[in-house]
């Protein structure tokens, strides 16, 4: 499992995962983590993906949880965040591709955001939006994939 230029963005899931160590997925999070940063990996995410983090937080656990959801993201080593261009041609795009995917408009977000920065390497636990950025031609890390050892 390598990133075909460099760059893994991170789903929302996969950061909720990545901080709930009671989830059943939060030792192979980590551990695909821990093995895309050791192969070179840049791992990034966004804002959208990131609020959708900390609202589930908040719902969960409460205000006091978010500051430290935040700051145990930041520390993931290289994290950055992806954003798109600040115009409306960047929401045109995604509900144009709204029409083609059988996803929600939130995932249409990431995945257009993925296409403009050409971004091939999606890591999430979302089966639905696997098979979408799959018919895109972006690769995709699930909870079926085997880390190398």
């Amino acid at each position: 499992m390598t990133a075909k230029n460099g760059v893994v963005f991170l789903d929302a899931n996969v950061l909720l995962y990545y901080l709930d160590s009671g989830s059943p997925h939060h030792t192979q999070t980590e551990d695909t983590l821990s093995h895309l940063i050791e192969v070179g990996a840049a791992l990034c995410t966004s804002h959208h993906a990131l609020e959708e983090v900390l609202h589930v937080t908040l719902q969960v656990f409460g205000v006091e949880a978010v500051a430290d959801a935040l700051e145990d993201i930041s520390k993931i080593p290289g994290l950055y965040l992806m954003e798109p261009m600040a115009d409306f041609a960047f929401a045109q795009r995604y509900t144009k591709l709204l029409e083609s995917v059988n996803i929600g408009l939130n995932d249409c977000l990431i995945l257009q955001l993925m296409l403009d920065n050409d971004i091939t390497d999606l890591y999430t636990y979302d089966e639905k939006l696997a098979r979408a950025a799959t018919a895109l031609n972006l690769s995709c890390i699930t909870s079926n994939t085997k880390i190398p050892l």
